[in-house]
């Protein structure tokens, strides 16, 4: 009897064991749950239908639970159709006996959707608002989505849903002409924070790619920030019109480029961005920009369109301010010269700091500096010249050096040009060796093979005219100084402070004297030596008086010589006596 006893015990434990092995493993089919989570679902948002077939159950006996799942179920609203792989729940074993479905979580994994029918589905489910702008802007693509939801006691869906998912072949319309498409990438989101990753998408013919975009729900609004990179390409305006990075005048072509960029902005629930931050790592392979129309006066052979190359740029841009700092290469006309730049942008103000290495380049003469350099060419080389270019607070200043060929040979030369508003300053040294160059009006010449510095500053405004500061020239042999000279727009002279002569003329007689101003338009003349032949024969031989005039005021002037050439053999001494120029 005890055997028998222990015999149908054993029994029943087998049997017992092997249903909970078949239940846990294979499992059974009942549609008995179908009506209940209908029922859950209208509960949830009553434009929400559902077709399921029937719930396979499998026991879970560690955990006392009964794990739910179904296939093939499709989810129905405003007439859209999205097919779902599967939904997964655990029941506890009061459900069975029940008949009545207690589940706290469920997970839905869809099959293959369209993304616009998904994003509609979330929308409808989760009552996110921003997901309808979203929705709007979708235009094609299909992705892949698990959804882990848990209800609240009162069968509301609770704010810890969890998605994973994929997304392929996507394309959103989010302004006019600016479009996201080829979209790709993998998303898990959790509560408020929704993470992106393998993330590749196009946007006006521009591939772009990136390992990790991060949104954050900030009350009102989504924080996001990310890193994106792209290949070479080619950047248009319309990429650039969409962050507000634009230059009056300034026109590049063709701008072929690859970035590396860390961003942040924050986007409303109407998807305008605001806040945009950037921070980017810049190669441009190559570009050109069309030549501003002024330089033609002056450059003549420089192309119309400026190649640029090789070019590394660090940028930064912040709501309104732009930071630009890159080295590269730069045509002006047959060889490529290094360049390195910086660029700041606060609203419309631009400051501009650049330096150049300029291997050769081509000016054309000016016919007015023709009077001093006689044997000048219709084209000025520049050569090895280190220029630094300025621009800040309206003002452009433009410092150099290198070499210049006014003739057959090369000679030095440093300049400094500043420009605020209609105020041109300058600053130069030029040295000659064996360059042509002459004064007429003081019968000077260069020697041929002597040594000659030419300094000039002062400064031009178009209505007030040109201001010489100082104009000196410098050899062995002699100086020549003039100071404070001021010019009208109609090119005569107002004043001039001091003139100091001691030079050797070309009739190679010494000339030393001194003309000053003593006040207003009064001046003294005083000398130990002064060749006068050349002024005298220069007055016999006019015959327009406009032709001598050149000055802007009647002057009055008090001269006292020891000794003055009149002819190439006769000389006055002690001459002293008072001129009264007038209308000359």
């Amino acid at each position: 009897m005890k055997k028998n006893i222990i015999t149908y015990f054993l029994i029943i434990i087998g049997i017992l064991i092997s249903i909970i092995i078949y239940l846990s493993l294979i499992g059974i089919e009942t549609d008995k749950f179908n009506d209940t989570i209908k029922d859950k679902v209208s509960q949830n948002n009553n434009q929400l239908d559902i077709q399921l077939k029937k719930i396979k159950l499998t026991l879970d006996p560690f955990n006392f639970k009964i794990n739910a799942k179904t296939i093939g179920t499709k989810l129905i609203f405003q007439k859209k159709v999205v097919e779902l792989e599967s939904i997964k729940t655990k029941i506890s074993f009061n459900s069975l006996f029940k008949n009545k479905l207690v589940s706290s979580n469920f997970i839905v994994s869809t099959r293959s959707v369209l993304l616009k029918d998904l994003v509609g589905f979330l929308r409808v489910t989760t009552n996110r608002a921003e997901l309808f702008f979203l929705e709007k802007s979708i235009e094609k693509g299909y992705a892949i989505i698990d959804l882990e939801l848990s209800f609240d006691k009162d069968g509301n869906i609770k704010k810890d849903y969890r998605i994973k998912g994929l997304l392929k072949d996507g394309k959103i319309s989010l302004l006019n002409d600016y479009n996201l498409e080829n979209i790709n990438f993998s998303l898990n989101i959790e509560n408020d924070n929704y993470n992106f990753k393998e993330i590749k998408f196009s946007t006006n013919d521009i591939d772009f790619f990136s390992d990790s975009l991060k949104i954050k729900k900030n009350k009102k609004e989504f924080f996001v920030e990310g890193y994106i990179e792209n290949e070479k390409s080619i950047l248009n305006d319309k990429l650039l019109n969409l962050i507000k990075l634009n230059f009056n005048n300034v026109n590049f072509v063709d701008i072929k480029f690859a970035s590396k960029n860390d961003f942040s902005f924050n986007l409303n629930k109407k998807l305008k961005f605001k806040n945009l931050t950037i921070t980017s790592k810049i190669l441009i392979d190559e570009t050109e920009y069309y030549k501003p129309e002024i330089l033609n006066d002056y450059f003549s052979e420089v192309k119309d369109k400026i190649n640029l190359k090789d070019h590394k740029i660090e940028a930064i841009y912040k709501k309104d301010y732009l930071s630009i700092k890159g080295t590269g290469k730069i045509q002006l006309e047959k060889d490529f010269d290094e360049i390195d730049y910086s660029v700041s942008k606060i609203n419309d103000k631009v400051d501009f700091d650049s330096n150049i290495k300029i291997s050769e380049l081509k000016i054309k003469n000016q016919k007015n500096i023709k009077t001093f350099f006689p044997k000048i060419k219709e084209t000025i080389n520049l050569k090895d010249h280190q220029v630094n270019i300025k621009f800040k607070d309206n003002s452009l200043s433009i410092k150099g050096s290198g070499k210049i060929q006014l003739e057959k040979d090369f000679d030095k030369i440093d300049y400094s040009i500043s420009k605020t508003d209609d105020k041109v300053n300058f600053d130069s040294n030029l040295f000659l060796n064996k360059t042509s160059f002459q004064v007429d009006n003081i019968n000077f010449k260069k020697k041929k093979d002597s040594k000659l510095k030419l300094a000039v500053s002062g400064n031009y405004e178009k209505t007030k005219g040109l201001i010489l500061d100082q104009f000196m020239i410098s050899t062995k042999e002699n100086d020549i100084k003039l100071k404070n000279l001021l010019i009208d727009k109609y090119r005569k002279i107002v004043k001039f402070d001091e003139i100091n002569l001691d030079y050797y003329d070309s009739e190679n007689k010494r000339n030393k004297l001194t003309l000053k101003r003593l006040q207003k338009n009064n001046y003294e003349l005083n000398g130990s030596i002064f060749n006068a032949n050349k002024l005298i024969t220069d007055l016999l031989k006019s015959k327009d008086d406009k032709h001598s005039r050149i000055f802007n005021n009647n002057l009055n002037l008090n001269f006292n010589l020891a000794e003055a050439y009149i002819d190439d053999d006769n000389i006055v001494k002690n001459l002293k006596g008072n001129f009264y120029i007038e209308n000359n």
